[in-house]
């Protein structure tokens, strides 16, 4: 999924900060960080009423893009740890894209006549 990471590695000496998000493996590793905890806390709850009022994809996916912009405009990335590397790459825009969507569902979970709950 990610076979050109080497191609993005970011420096030996980087750490992701307080406006990246760890993307991978849900551990106290990812979800403690400030990056990720800012991301769930602040930046999905500020766009979830878009997302769960949007009855069509095209709609869902404008209120994605909208995350992805004010993350970037916040001056954050999405990463991932490359584990043989010892580093971190900048994940591609479609797998940002995928895991803010992960994002709202997480959340919403429950709330949909498709889950669990309603069955």
């Amino acid at each position: 999924m990610y076979a050109a990471a080497d191609e993005r590695l970011l420096p030996h000496d980087f750490a992701p900060g307080p406006r990246d998000i760890i993307v991978g493996k849900r551990g106290k590793r990812v979800t403690e960080h400030p990056g990720n905890t800012w991301f769930h806390d602040e930046v999905i709850q500020a766009e979830l009423d878009n997302y769960s009022a949007s009855d069509k994809k095209h709609e869902k996916s404008q209120v994605i893009l909208r995350v992805l912009e004010t993350v970037r405009n916040e001056g954050g990335s999405f990463v991932k740890l490359n584990k043989p590397a010892g580093r971190y790459f900048v994940i591609e825009d479609a797998a940002a894209k995928a895991t803010i969507g992960q994002g709202f569902r997480d959340v919403l979970l429950g709330h949909y006549k498709s889950s669990k709950e309603f069955k």
